[in-house]
């Protein structure tokens, strides 16, 4: 979330693993994470890593 307020970058070579962490995070955090107090139950109000875990059958 910082990265996208402060346009902050990943740069090639800086860090080996970096891009791959960043988009990590970014996939498994929820909208609004933040707020703790709401249920969690639409598409929208969830990760999509929690999205396709919910779709995919095993």
């Amino acid at each position: 979330m910082a990265a996208s307020l402060n346009g902050a970058r990943i740069e090639p070579g800086s860090v080996v693993g970096a891009a791959t962490r960043a988009l990590t995070a970014a996939d498994r955090l929820r909208p609004y994470c933040w707020d703790t107090t709401s249920p969690r139950t639409r598409p929208d109000q969830l990760s999509h890593a929690e999205n396709r875990a919910a779709t995919t059958t095993p």
